[in-house]
This record gives C-alpha cells, structure tokens and sequence, in this order.
C-alpha cells in the first residue's frame, strides 16, 4: 500500500476500488483517471492533480491536499474528512452528495458551484464566498461559518444545525 508516486504522470489511469495509504503523490498528474470507491488515505497529494477524474464514492481521508486540483472532477458521493481545501482547484468540479467532514474551505471563492446535498460537517467555511452556490439539501452540522457570504445562493431545505453563522451574509438567498 505505501507507494511514491511523486511527479509521476499517471494522465488517464483506471484504478477503480484502489487503496492508496501513506502514499507520496506530491505533484502526481492523475488527470482523467478513473478512481470510482478508491480509498485514498494519509497520502500526501500537495499540488496533485485529479482533473477531470471520476471520483464517484472515493474516500479521501486524511490526506495532505493544499494545492490539490480537482477541476472539471466528478465526485458524486465522494468523501473528504479534514481535508485542507482552501487553496484547491475546483473550478467545473461536480459535487453531488459530497461528504466534507472537518475540512477547511475558509476564505476561498465557491461562487456559482453546485453543492446539491453536500455534507460540511464541522468544516471550517469562516469567510467563505458561496454567492449564487446551488446548496439545495446541504447540511452544515456544526461548521464554522462566521462571515461567510450566502448572497443569492440555493439554501432550500438546507440543514444547519448548531452551524456558526455569525456575521453570514444571506441577502438574496433562498431559504
């Protein structure tokens, strides 16, 4: 299971239900690969790239992701628990039902994403920009969202218990 995969080009690999523990894929190219239920844990993917990935039901635990890029990725029903996501490329990204558990997004731009039932539960959204965001049946159990910035976003039959929203900007959005 450990593996060095640092710098390696991997552009349209199939590794559907692989796991990857304490592996090094510091700038790893992984682009269009297809990594559907893989488990992916306390791997190191500073600046990793998953563009263009089918992620459906992957698992990233605990993992080292500043840096990492998800753009233009599908990850429907993935999971990411205290992954830092704050410097991430996500632009295009499909997030559908995605469970985010003890991540950080503080500060970054999620304008205009879909997070249709997306989980964030105890991440960190401090300062987070989800203006116009498509958050239909999001939950945010517990996050920390003090300042973060709901501007016309979708919150219909969103969940947000014991969330922080002092601060939180909600013109516009729809409840």
């Amino acid at each position: 299971n450990e593996c060095s995969l640092t710098h390696a080009r991997l552009t349209g690999v199939k590794a559907p239900l692989w796991n990857a523990v304490n592996c090094g894929m510091r700038g790893a190219s992984l682009a269009g690969g297809d990594f559907r239920v893989a488990n992916i844990m306390q791997c190191r993917l500073t600046r990793a790239s998953f563009a263009e990935a089918e992620m459906a039901k992957a698992r990233v635990l605990k993992c080292r992701t500043d840096g990492l890029d998800l753009s233009r990725a599908r990850c429907e029903d993935a999971v990411f628990i205290e992954a830092d996501l704050r410097q991430s490329a996500i632009a295009g990204t499909q997030f559908f039902r995605t469970v985010f558990i003890g991540c950080g997004f503080s500060g970054r731009s999620m304008q205009g994403v879909s997070l249709v039932g997306c989980q964030f539960a105890e991440s960190d959204l401090t300062g987070t920009d989800f203006s116009g965001a498509d958050l239909t049946q999001a939950g945010m159990q517990k996050a920390k969202a003090a300042g973060a910035c709901f501007e016309n976003a979708r919150l219909a039959m969103a969940v947000l218990l014991a969330a922080s929203l002092r601060g939180a900007v909600l013109r516009g959005a729809d409840l």
